[in-house]
Parts: structure tokens; sequence; C-alpha cells
């Protein structure tokens, strides 16, 4: 065979091979690219799917009630006693033995009533000596005048007469006065509360005789704190409710001006009338108006307590949508409490409050509804 045919046949079996390569290569290329490309469409579409499962997962659901606002009774109640309107410790004046008691314990008295009687001693026998020294110095006084009109007697001398019937005076007076002292008195109508002395005592001046309350008024006292004072004014009505359940009104008689340093509460006090055989100095509620504001009254149930010790309530907004509102506890009943802080329209989460935030949108149902 020719050689140049030979070399011509290799040539168109190399040229054969090379398309037949190209032509193989090319298959074997696209089919990685088309595992590819349906692994990537494969991915594409479980990505959507999961988009599309997440949009159309429900959001939580609460139940709501649909609330306005009623005027209730601003008011509060303190721990405070009911006590005579006033009470003193009657004191002896001078000195002296006690010669005679006329009370007892609880004896009721009126005004300028004898208690006790103290010895007069020599006080009676002094008061007659010095009346008869002022009778003295009166006619010495008069004859001075009369030696005076004929010029008998300087004005040195008429003056020291004078004088004279002025200390004569005096002197009776002052032993007056002591004797009146051994006569003690109740100075007002009232109870004897407890008696010092017993017959034969020997009192000086300063001593306790008795304990006199005036229970024709009593005083209800009480201590406000400081977030309410300024709602107080004198003329104000408060009631007062003892242990035994007695209940008695009386009006605002005194605000303090200043806190106890120690508590930040101010004393007040009014004056009311007491009950039938009231017994003084006991224990009382007190109740105290102090005015009226728009209120929602709640279940104690959907109240939460925040970090920081205050009190709030979960509720959703137009777009359903939870809002907090931090809340005042003003009254509480026996079915449920009066919240203050809260919008005149209120749309209340009563199930489910304790499981949403703040922001997060909610799906609404209104309590009641089928």
């Amino acid at each position: 065979m020719n050689r140049s045919v030979v070399i011509a046949s290799i040539l168109s079996v190399l040229v054969l091979l090379w398309v037949l390569s190209g032509t193989f290569g090319s298959s074997n290329t696209e089919k990685p690219e088309t595992a590819d490309s349906a692994d990537a469409s494969l991915e594409t579409t479980k990505l959507e799917g999961s988009n599309k499962a997440e949009t159309s997962k429900p959001s939580f659901k609460v139940i709501i009630r649909e609330m306005s606002a009623v005027p209730v009774a601003d008011s509060i109640t303190l721990q405070g006693a009911v006590n005579p309107s006033r009470t003193i410790t009657v004191k002896s004046e001078t000195h002296g033995k006690i010669e005679a008691v006329l009370i007892e314990n609880g004896t009721r008295v009126k005004a300028e009533t004898r208690l006790v009687n103290i010895a007069t001693d020599d006080r009676q026998a002094r008061l007659d000596q010095a009346q008869a020294e002022l009778k003295l110095r009166e006619a010495e006084l008069e004859a001075a005048n009369q030696l005076k009109t004929k010029r008998m007697i300087s004005g040195n001398q008429l003056e020291q007469a004078v004088a004279n019937v002025a200390a004569a005076r005096a002197s009776v007076k002052q032993i007056k006065v002591e004797l009146g002292q051994t006569i003690i008195r109740a100075p007002f109508a009232g109870i004897v509360n407890e008696r010092h002395v017993e017959l034969g005592d020997y009192v000086s001046a300063g001593d306790p005789i008795a304990n006199l309350i005036d229970d024709t008024q009593v005083k209800i006292v009480a201590r406000v704190p400081q977030q309410h004072i300024s709602k107080l004014s004198v003329g104000q009505t408060l009631t007062a409710k003892l242990l035994d359940g007695t209940r008695i009104e009386g009006k605002l008689s005194y605000i303090s001006s200043y806190a106890d340093p120690a508590t930040r509460t101010f004393r007040v006090e009014a004056n009311a009338k007491p009950a039938a055989n009231m017994r003084l100095g006991q224990s009382a509620s007190v109740g105290l108006t102090l005015g009226e504001l728009q209120a929602h009254k709640v279940s104690s149930s959907v109240l939460s307590l925040a970090a920081d010790g205050s009190i709030f309530v979960n509720a959703v907004d137009d777009n359903n949508q939870v809002v907090r509102h931090e809340v005042e506890i003003i009254k509480n009943d026996s079915d449920g409490v009066w919240l203050s802080g809260l919008p005149e329209q209120l749309r209340l989460i009563v199930v489910g409050q304790a499981f949403v935030a703040e922001g997060q949108t909610v799906e609404v149902s209104i309590e009641g509804d089928a």
C-alpha cells in the first residue's frame, strides 16, 4: 500500500475519533448540569413550600372582653382610733391632806363638780387675820386723809397709808385663793377615768388627783399617706368602724401641715358624736372618700406583676396587637378589683394574657361569642 494512503487513513481515523470524543464529552457534561438544576429546583420548591407553610401558620389565640370605664368613688381605708375629744389629769394646786373624796372611778360629773377636798389647816385663821389687818389699814387711811386736809401730815405719809391698804387687800386675796384651791373641781363635764388619791393622802402642788375625759364629743384620728394628702380638705366626711361593727361619722377638723419624718404620713382628726355606750381609745377602720374617678372592674386573675413590682394588664388595640397598661388598684370587692390608669374604652385580654408579649399580633375572640 502506498505510504501516503496509509498516512491519510490514519489521519482520517484520528479525525473521526476526535469528532466522536467531542460528541460524547458534550453529552456527558450536560448530564451533571441537568442533575444540579434538578437539585436546585427541588430546594427552591422546598423553601417556597416552607415559607408558604410558615405564612399559613395561625397566630396565638386570645379571648378579650370589651369594656367601658365607669365612675367610681376614689376612697382609702386607714387604720386609726376613736379617742375622747379631750382628756386631762386634774392636779392639786396647793399642799395638804385629802380630807374628803367625792368621786370614784367611772363617776360621771358636771363642770365645777367637787372631786376632793384638801384640809384648810390654818388658812381660815390666816384669812381672818388678814381681813382684820385690812380693816385697820383702811381706818388709818381714812384718818390720814382727814389729817391731810388739815395739813397735819405730809404727802409721803398719805401715800404710805394708801400702800398699806393695798398690801392688806392683796394678802386677803392671796389667802382666799389658797382656800379656794383646797376644793378641787372638775373643769368640764365628763367621766372620771381614774382616781389617783385616797382619803388621808398628803398632796403637794402638782400632784395628780384624777384623770378626766370628755366623752360628749369624740375625735377620730388617723394618718394619711403623702400621696393622698393633697386630696383632703377640712370639712370632708369620714367614717370610722370599730371592731364590734359600730360605725360613726365625722367631719375633718384638722390636717397636719407636717409629715411624720419616720412614716411620711399626715395626722388628721375629725369631730364626731359618740355612739351609745361607746368605749373610747379603740382601734378603728377609717374610710375617707377622696373624690370620683373613671375605673374598670376586673377579675384579679388578669393582673400581672412586672419585674419592678408594678401591676399591669394586657389588652389589644384596634390592630389586635398586645398593649400593656400599668394600673393601680383603687378598691377591692368580693368579686373583683377596681383599676385606674386604663383608657376609657378597653379591649382586655381575659384568656391567654399570661402567654403574650407586648407588641405581639394575636388572633382575637370576643368573650361570650360562639
